[in-house]
């Protein structure tokens, strides 16, 4: 089954499988769909029956058919009819606390670093029931729903808001909305109620306040649900009679754009079509038409998605590095250990016609007068051009431009950048770790062709072993080395305290958990721990 991931990002947009998307949306199987139900509110809903409506900035409401009891789980319970057991963990525990069982039920990798809300005094000293004490008013205007929905835990919410908040007026209004929302999804007639707090509603152009309104007003373009608008009004900003919602906007009819494919296109919007980009496409937003041409992408582009834009997007680099004693890393992502000693090409160039003449070299020396070895010096060199890193050398000749600015290198904190203007870039840090990030090539770093099994290339064919394939790429020169240590190589006799060192970097509240999304930190942890046991 096809899994359609949703994320609702800011008001009018939303992320669907990493695309950024314009409301109203429809899945190519017409099972989900996603429309603006005031200008304030945008609700998901479902062919199989389950509903979400959120409205901004914080109420969100879930709703599941009959289908579904028993079988739910996180914070909103497991829908069983027995309210007194929905504070059940994901390892299906009971537990007491709301706070035990909430904290349960969190997601993603810097869960660890959640702040907790602590029932606290504030230094704020308001007046909880000059703000809050309508909701309980016998004479107010939320009386006719205290029996449907119970009006405590909202005064509660209120009490915890307004103490600390320093502007409890505008917060409150909020409270009373939320509440409000849920007392008309429930079927209840509500008598108006912002006038009499204060909390008046100032709507946008073209549009309108109403107590009950529409909950399915019409929006450009006109979408045909595969159900009928059988929700209940909602309170909110209404668009005038002659004008449709536009995402957050009232716009006349002849202002809205196109429906193509499940998708909303604005009028003169240009967009790629096809899983190749194959397509060429723009929205006449008078005739709210979708006229296509031939199109494809360019030598060096590839069709996917960056930064939530599906189109034609440069081809993404990739990055290979030595690090430690050394461990290499390939542009494929095929990770070996190799300790030689001597000069060796990391990467360079290898039958790609029509691309920029390049070669990194780095020179690996002894570890400490130990068998192993580390990266020492990197030399990147470009068509004439020839560049020296060394490790502790002079280097006040950074920055500097070479080549009519095909070229920069400079140095940045720690770090020796070499940039190419054909995307290629070398990072050193002085030390023993070196990054290399560009296109086709060939040497330690491997051939870049997306295929992590033919790393082990040499010129002279195909190897298995590191130490084989390392010293296939040993620069010539008369200079004395080793290929490696091979089976001479140290090894630790008490690994524990180098682990205990090393849990740091893939901790769930370290300091690198906020990186873990991007970079595993697996493999990086296995290095540092292979660096440290060479030392014990």
């Amino acid at each position: 089954m096809n899994t359609e991931n949703i994320h609702f990002n800011i008001f009018s947009y939303l992320q669907v499988d990493s695309q950024l998307i314009k409301l109203p949306y429809s899945s190519a199987s017409n099972r989900i769909q996603i429309y603006h139900s005031s200008l304030h509110s945008v609700t998901l809903r479902t062919s199989f029956g389950v509903t979400v409506q959120t409205v901004w900035p914080h109420f969100v409401q879930v709703t599941a058919p009959s289908v579904y009891a028993g079988s739910l789980g996180g914070l909103c319970g497991n829908y069983n009819g027995h309210p007194h057991d929905d504070f059940r963990t994901p390892n299906g525990f009971l537990v007491n606390s709301s706070q035990t069982f909430g904290d349960s039920w969190r997601d993603g990798s810097l869960s660890a670093h959640c702040v907790e809300n602590l029932d606290e005094d504030t230094e704020n000293n308001h007046n909880v029931s000059e703000y809050c004490g309508i909701l309980t008013s016998p004479q107010g205007p939320f009386a006719p729903c205290w029996s449907t929905v119970d009006p405590q835990q909202q005064v509660h919410v209120c009490e915890q808001i307004i103490q600390g908040s320093e502007d409890p007026a505008s917060k409150v209004c909020e409270v009373l909305r939320d509440y409000a929302l849920m007392c008309q999804q429930n079927g209840v007639v509500l008598e108006e109620w912002r006038n009499v707090t204060g909390c008046e509603l100032a709507c946008p152009a073209n549009s309108h306040y109403e107590l009950c309104g529409d909950s399915c007003p019409s929006a450009c373009p006109s979408l045909s649900f595969p159900f009928t608008c059988n929700t209940q009004c909602q309170e909110g900003c209404q668009c005038d009679d002659g004008f449709v919602l536009n995402g957050n906007q009232c716009v006349p009819p002849t202002s809205c754009g196109c429906y193509h494919q499940g998708r909303y296109r604005h009028g003169g919007e240009q967009f790629k079509d096809g899983e190749e980009c194959q397509s060429l496409c723009t929205c006449n937003g008078t005739t709210g038409t979708v006229h296509c041409v031939p199109s494809s992408c360019g030598p060096q582009e590839s069709c996917r998605v960056v930064e939530g834009v599906f189109g034609c997007h440069p081809k993404p680099h990739g990055t290979c590095y030595a690090s430690g004693d050394p461990h290499y890393k390939t542009f494929d992502g095929m990770k070996y250990d190799f300790q030689g000693t001597c000069r060796y090409i990391l990467a360079k160039d290898c039958n790609a016609t029509g691309l920029r003449q390049f070669s990194v070299e780095a020179k690996n020396e002894p570890w400490n007068g130990q068998l192993v070895s580390v990266t020492a010096e990197v030399f990147p060199a470009f068509m004439i051009c020839s560049v020296i890193l060394q490790v502790d050398g002079i280097i006040t000749n950074l920055p500097v431009v070479l080549n009519g600015s095909r070229v920069t290198i400079f140095v940045s904190g720690s770090r020796t950048f070499v940039n190419a203007d054909f995307g290629l870039s070398v990072t050193f840090d002085g030390r023993s770790t070196v990054f290399i990030t560009l296109g086709k090539t060939c040497g330690l770093c491997g051939n870049f062709n997306g295929n992590s099994s033919d790393d082990f290339d040499t010129p002279s064919g195909t190897v298995t072993s590191p130490d084989e394939f390392g010293a296939a790429w040993k620069v010539a020169g008369n200079y004395s080395c080793s290929d490696g240590c091979g089976s001479s190589c140290p090894r630790c006799t008490d690994e524990q305290p180098a682990r205990d060192q090393c849990q740091v970097i893939r901790a769930a509240d370290g300091p690198f958990s906020f990186c873990h999304d991007q970079v595993d930190p697996a493999p990086f942890f296995i290095l540092i721990d292979w660096n440290f046991l060479s030392e014990y």
